[in-house]
């Protein structure tokens, strides 16, 4: 089912000051006019209680792994799920509704961005 024109909203974006990955997401959703309602941007990571929330407040989980690109029920995510090489919580991280994706992969940040 398509969205209504101009229905679409990003309700959070998590950003890491220096990470690349998270400016070319910002360069698309200003290409796109898209504003997020909350924007965190800092340099201290994302904990285990944060993340287990921010599962808790989705239904769908877009993983970016490079061109890998793993969608699941967020009741099939764990907190693992969401670490990178380095052992913290991937970022960029994004929020519309009840959709999140998380790091960083332009294709399917396009097309993340058309489906929700």
């Amino acid at each position: 089912m398509k969205r209504p024109a101009g229905s679409l909203a990003i309700d959070w974006f998590y950003a890491r000051p220096g990470c690349e990955s998270c400016e070319k997401t910002r360069v698309e959703l200003e290409r796109r006019s898209l504003e997020p309602r909350e924007e965190r941007s800092t340099k201290r990571p994302i904990d285990d209680s944060e993340a287990r929330a921010l599962l808790g407040s989705v239904d769908e989980v877009w993983i970016a792994r490079g061109a890998k690109i793993d969608r699941r029920l967020a009741a099939r995510v764990t907190v693992g799920d969401l670490r990178g090489p380095t052992g913290g919580i991937r970022a960029p991280l994004l929020r519309s509704g009840r959709h999140l994706l998380v790091g960083f992969h332009e294709a399917t940040l396009r097309e993340w961005l058309d489906t929700i």
